[in-house]
């Protein structure tokens, strides 16, 4: 390793992976540190980054961090406090599921995040899925995770006839208002489309946490992202990402919030490029 270095190892979900390899690398700027990231892939999550997005920096795998690392260095977790303190060691690693605790790292990977470029498949889907109509007039996302993988009190914080319950209520405030559908199984996505019209989803979103899954997951933090209103679940890392490339007027809400935020606006229009959602008018 350099005599300044820094190297995060990233997992769980593609929230999970995101947020903590976007921190890390704010604070490797900040420090002026080398950086390189650990991306793991098994059965679980077969996907790569660079699958979803460019990103330049170098990759190693896990055995290879083993042998480089050294014995001594323990990792840091989201419990950075001490940026100075941290500026005095040679090496730094990070391993976290959660999200950095420190204001400037938590800003600064919401940055990072705005400033990735999607691959031309993601830009791809977008853009077909955007066509749809869903830049001819304001709509509400609505983001669903039912898949067993997903964590156990999202799915019994946030279950489906919550959602239903939510979007039968803005129909009846807002008629005519049409949803972009973010779901994560395919039995979701029939139950919300038998039981209302106005409802855009992107077309073969392959499998879960592979590739193509991961590639439609991406565009669908970008479509979310653009609309003026999100139904979130609760305790997920996913819905962070939409918020991050999001205006700060669009509210998000989930199953436990305290009504709609005093910033909800159901007529806010969409971006002029659903790829820059959080440049808005």
């Amino acid at each position: 390793m350099t005599s300044r270095s820094l190297t995060v190892f990233t997992e769980g979900g593609l929230g999970n992976r995101m947020r903590t390899l976007l921190a890390a690398l704010t604070l490797a700027k900040l420090q002026e540190r080398t950086f390189t990231y650990i991306w793991p892939m098994n059965h679980k999550f077969s996907a790569h980054l660079n699958d979803a997005w460019g990103f330049r920096y170098r990759c190693i795998s896990t055995d290879f961090s083993w042998v480089t690392r050294n014995p001594d260095v323990k990792f840091h977790d989201e419990h950075i406090d001490d940026l100075e303190a941290v500026a005095r060691e040679r090496e730094v690693w990070i391993r976290t599921l959660h999200g950095m605790r420190h204001p400037s790292l938590k800003a600064g990977w919401r940055k990072e995040f705005r400033a990735l470029k999607p691959v031309p498949e993601v830009e791809r889907r977008v853009r077909a899925t955007w066509s749809k109509g869903l830049g001819d007039a304001p709509y509400v996302g609505v983001m669903i995770r039912a898949h067993p993988t997903a964590p156990p009190r999202t799915l019994q914080r946030s279950p489906v006839s919550w959602y239903l319950e939510r979007m039968q209520g803005i129909v009846d405030r807002f008629p005519g208002i049409g949803f972009f559908l973010s779901a994560d199984t395919p039995e979701v996505h029939e139950a919300v489309l038998k039981r209302f019209e106005r409802v855009i989803v992107q077309d073969d979103k392959g499998v879960f946490n592979a590739a193509a899954g991961i590639q439609a997951a991406a565009a669908d933090l970008y479509l979310l992202a653009s609309a003026s209103f999100v139904l979130q679940p609760y305790w997920s890392s996913f819905p962070e990402m939409a918020r991050a490339l999001a205006d700060r007027r669009v509210g998000f809400v989930h199953s436990l919030s305290d009504g709609e935020p005093a910033t909800a606006c159901f007529d806010l229009p969409p971006p002029a490029d659903p790829l820059r959602p959080f440049a808005r008018a």
